[in-house]
């Protein structure tokens, strides 16, 4: 359980490097303001319905990636569930006698 945890912490303190979410957003912004050129020759005026589209996907996407990069700010609340795990321990230790004055804290 301890090595769960501490697997858990490893992964919520490595950050991304910025350089990439830079490029990325960069990269994803400039495709999506030249996708109308693509666009305009066969679908005329739907060009901006479909690039609104094709640009709200893409970059919900990307924010969708954004918060799986860091999982652990705010949707997991892993400070209640360690606590009651904690607690949990310690009451099934008690249980079968074994001293946990201490040792827990």
């Amino acid at each position: 359980m301890l090595r769960a945890a501490s697997e858990c912490e490893v992964i919520a303190r490595t950050p991304t490097p910025l350089e990439f979410n830079f490029h990325a957003i960069r990269f994803l912004t400039i495709w999506c303001f030249t996708l109308p050129f693509v666009f305009v020759n066969k679908l005329g005026w739907v060009t901006i319905p479909a690039t609104c589209v094709v640009s709200y996907a893409l970059m919900a996407i990307d924010e969708i990636a954004s918060v799986m990069d860091n999982p652990f700010q705010g949707y997991i609340p892993l400070l209640a569930l360690w606590a009651d795990l904690r607690l949990d321990v310690a009451r099934l230790l008690e249980e079968r006698g074994v001293d946990v004055s201490g040792s827990i804290d």
